[in-house]
């Protein structure tokens, strides 16, 4: 069964297993603990600009990344793929389509911040189409950048 990724307004209490798998031992985010879903939910539904898109597989949630976008351009964060599910095209296909997604709603570029140590994320990044962006308005952190293709 292949992986289909959804968009979600907001995230229902059907998901928060599935979110506390995906995000639950995921120390690199405390600011998703103790409940991923209602944090998310607090984003998605007090800030303009914000979707969650979801990979699901075989009726749960094994992927997922927070989406923020404003006036063409958008930004990345909490980009996770179940470690089960991991290596094998899910997190390629989750991005994949949210850069289809988000042509489609005419945004120009996607970009995300690292940590410049996370290794494992910057060959991910740069092995999707994400170079390191000109600026870099972070000290700590490096920001990586894809420019979109349009229908």
């Amino acid at each position: 069964m292949p992986l289909r990724v959804a968009f979600y307004p907001q995230l229902d209490d059907s998901l928060t297993g599935d979110l506390d798998k995906l995000y639950g031992k995921q120390t690199q985010w405390p600011a998703l603990q103790p409940s991923a879903r209602d944090k998310l939910n607090t984003l998605l539904h007090d800030a303009d600009g914000f979707r969650f898109y979801g990979g699901v597989f075989n009726g749960h949630l094994v992927a997922g990344a927070l989406v923020l976008a404003v006036e063409g351009l958008a930004s990345f964060d909490f980009f996770c793929v179940r470690e089960a599910t991991r290596r094998r095209g899910v997190g390629t296909t989750l991005l994949d389509e949210i850069k289809r997604f988000e042509a489609a709603r005419q945004v120009f570029s996607l970009s995300c911040m690292l940590d410049p140590a996370d290794e494992p994320a910057m060959a991910f990044l740069r092995a999707n189409q994400f170079v390191l962006h000109t600026e870099q308005p972070v000290a700590d952190k490096v920001q990586l950048v894809c420019e979109l293709e349009h229908p």
